[in-house]
């Protein structure tokens, strides 16, 4: 959760934070905590602005702010390629574009199994 104006109490149970403006909180289901992020992600408004920037981002933290931007789900067919860091922004831009761009950055190849993205290739080794 992030807060660009005003004021909100995120809890759950007993665990709460207030946030502020241009703050962020995270819910850690598997510890059932919530954490206030250092500083605010540089994706979190995304939704408003249609704007995704990543500045040398792991490849694993990019497809992140994709799914959750574009309700999807895209993977990486090994984990290694998470360690690829890309810098890009995208306006306003189609998933399918999104995708092209990043596999041509990043000598990854988009395959599509039923509903899933699977980028794969010996990427950025």
């Amino acid at each position: 959760m992030a807060v660009q104006t005003g004021k909100v109490r995120f809890f759950r149970g007993r665990n709460k934070v207030l946030l502020i403006k241009n703050q962020q909180a995270v819910f850690e289901s598997t510890a059932d905590t919530i954490r206030r992020m250092p500083q605010l992600a540089p994706n979190a408004f995304a939704y408003k602005t249609g704007q995704l920037v990543f500045s040398n981002e792991p490849l694993r933290a990019v497809i992140q702010a994709i799914n959750q931007f574009y309700n999807t789900d895209v993977r990486l067919a090994n984990d290694q390629l998470g360690n690829c860091r890309l810098t890009t922004r995208f306006d306003k831009t189609s998933l399918d574009d999104v995708l092209a761009v990043t596999a041509e950055t990043l000598n990854l190849r988009v395959r599509h199994e039923g509903k899933q993205v699977i980028l794969d290739g010996t990427g950025c080794r």
